[in-house]
């Protein structure tokens, strides 16, 4: 079996350079259905010439100057970086897009329920007084009046929270800690 010539290696690495550069294109265009500036437009532009340029090197019938290799794959790779920056750009603007139309949940959707954030408190307050037996009737009792069926997951996240003193969401206007909860409930059912 002959060896591979050191040439023909390098040519392999180059051309692997420009495969990836190939991708991170690809990619970019997907980004655009998320975030479409002029940033991405450019780097489009610039990534294909320089893809193009790096091809044009590494025909067969050319033999290039060193130094025009390691400057045009150098600005390759320097496009490269870039792309991958504005890939992430792209995916964590999506992300946070998704998080506000989820109610600004990370992965899910217990923002939905805020607002009915004084109807939720007042049957934490009713559950920690022991109104009702369990939290499942607790919480049968709040998706009956309200009309949504909040899953057993979020009620126990929330009432984490309400047990703890804390906000339910950061924006609430409403904190409630479990000792005054006698007195919340007079004062919102009267």
């Amino acid at each position: 079996m002959a060896k591979a010539k050191p040439r023909s290696k390098f040519k392999n690495k180059l051309n692997e350079v420009i495969d990836l550069a190939r991708c991170m294109l690809g990619s970019l265009e997907d980004t655009k259905e998320v975030t479409s500036d002029r940033f991405s437009d450019d780097l489009i532009r610039q990534l294909n010439q320089s893809i193009y340029h790096a091809e044009a090197l590494l025909a067969p019938l050319k033999n290039p100057r060193a130094g025009l290799v390691a400057e045009i794959f150098y600005q390759l790779g320097v496009l490269i970086g870039a792309a991958e920056a504005q890939i992430f750009s792209a995916y964590t603007t999506g992300m946070s897009k998704a998080q506000k139309s989820q109610g600004g949940k990370k992965g899910g959707q217990r923002g939905i329920y805020q607002k009915y954030e004084l109807r939720l408190l007042k049957h934490f307050c009713r559950l920690h007084l022991k109104h009702y037996r369990n939290h499942a009737i607790a919480l049968e009792a709040f998706n009956t009046e309200t009309k949504v069926s909040m899953p057993i997951s979020t009620w126990s996240e929330l009432y984490s929270k309400f047990k703890r003193g804390e906000k339910l969401w950061q924006k609430s206007e409403i904190c409630i800690s479990p000792k005054k909860a006698s007195k919340f409930l007079i004062e919102t059912e009267t």
